[in-house]
């Protein structure tokens, strides 16, 4: 789990660069802070936070308002979403089976 985070999250953060969109700022920013985050969260093993932050970089399009790009929009969303839930099932999810009894 933890090699899963650390990869989108650095796929996170060269997407703009990589894929053409390097021109949007709010693109860019976001990417590489939210990206970073989630880096560190996932060397870190802090689930939680990399949860968090893959929400974030989900609606950062709208917040940041870069929307209207659909290559930045889709590639954000699709990593967003791809970070977001595992570690949101990882970090949030009950360790303790017998507490659903």
């Amino acid at each position: 789990m933890k090699w899963y985070t650390v990869i989108l999250a650095a796929l996170l953060v060269i997407a703009p660069f990589v894929l053409g969109y390097s021109n949007l700022s709010g693109a860019v920013w976001g990417s590489i802070i939210l990206g970073a985050v989630t880096l560190i969260a996932g060397f870190m093993e802090k689930f939680r936070w990399a949860a968090i932050a893959g929400v974030l970089a989900f609606i950062s399009p709208w917040i940041l308002g870069f929307s209207g790009t659909s290559v930045a929009l889709w590639t954000t969303l699709i990593l967003a979403a791809l970070i977001a839930i595992p570690d949101a099932v990882k970090g949030f999810g009950s360790t303790n089976q017998a507490s659903h009894a």
